[in-house]
């Protein structure tokens, strides 16, 4: 028998790993919502590898922010 709620979090979990192909999805035993990718190459290895949030929508809003081009600053 599955725990309650196992269903909605595999079905999130696999939404954003296919909108969000270069990211690994985990959900931790305190429901909170991780993204990690990597290892990442060396001349990306400042960028932001590790994202987390409470619910699989505020995860989603983080990686969306982190997929849209930077525009700040640029020429």
């Amino acid at each position: 028998m599955r725990p309650a709620g196992t269903t909605s979090h595999a079905a999130a979990k696999a939404e954003l790993e296919r909108d969000f192909p270069a990211w690994r999805v985990l959900v931790s035993d305190r429901r909170r919502w991780w993204a990690l990718r990597g290892p990442l190459p060396f001349d990306q290895v400042n960028e932001v590898d590790a994202v987390d949030a409470d619910t699989p929508e505020d995860l989603r809003a983080r990686l969306s922010q982190l997929a849209r081009p930077a525009v700040e600053g640029a020429p």
